[in-house]
């Protein structure tokens, strides 16, 4: 668990971009989901900032990005879609037989689903501008984090109200 700071979060699963088409059924949204354009390769990111090891890789995708708005709206736009994962490891340090040694410990494998629009950016950035921004720092990793706990918060929140819902209903239709 991360201290507590002001650090505002930084998200690198966006929620609102929609799937790729085939993924899923089209008759589960309704309407258009986001569509490959071309295939860019991979990127990867191996690098260290202060006492953090980040370890990322994403496919790269050209493509119509679907964002969703609302339930009834969707915002389609051209960027580049990166589609991935990504690991972050803390420096700590670790017992061995009579002594401390330092080593990593694994605090973070999460995924990477965000996009740079072209309206946003262009050339587009590379996986380390997108994970890193232009200077790499602590701070940003710890925001990076942070926005992750957000995300595993929220989840856990929207599953716990969903099988609650779903208890009352059974209990209702008995």
């Amino acid at each position: 668990m991360l201290e507590k700071t002001e650090t505002k979060p930084i998200f690198l699963e966006n929620g609102n971009i929609l799937y790729f088409e085939g993924k899923f059924p089209h008759a589960i949204y309704g309407y258009d989901l986001t569509r490959n354009i071309e295939s860019l390769g991979l990127d990867m990111l191996d690098t260290t900032v202060g006492g953090y090891r980040i370890i990322a890789n994403v496919s790269l995708h050209r493509a119509s990005l679907a964002f969703e708005q609302s339930s009834l709206q969707v915002i389609r736009t051209e960027g580049v879609l990166y589609d991935g994962s990504i690991q972050i490891y803390g420096q700590r340090d670790f017992r061995a037989e009579e002594e401390i040694t330092q080593g990593y410990g694994l605090l973070a494998t999460e995924r990477i689903w965000t996009a740079i629009t072209d309206e946003q950016q262009k050339p587009q950035p590379t996986l380390g501008k997108v994970v890193l921004g232009e200077t790499p720092t602590e701070d940003r990793v710890r925001a990076i984090l942070r926005g992750y706990e957000i995300l595993d918060k929220n989840t856990r929140k929207a599953n716990a109200k969903q099988q609650h819902d779903c208890f009352l209903a059974g209990k209702r239709s008995r």
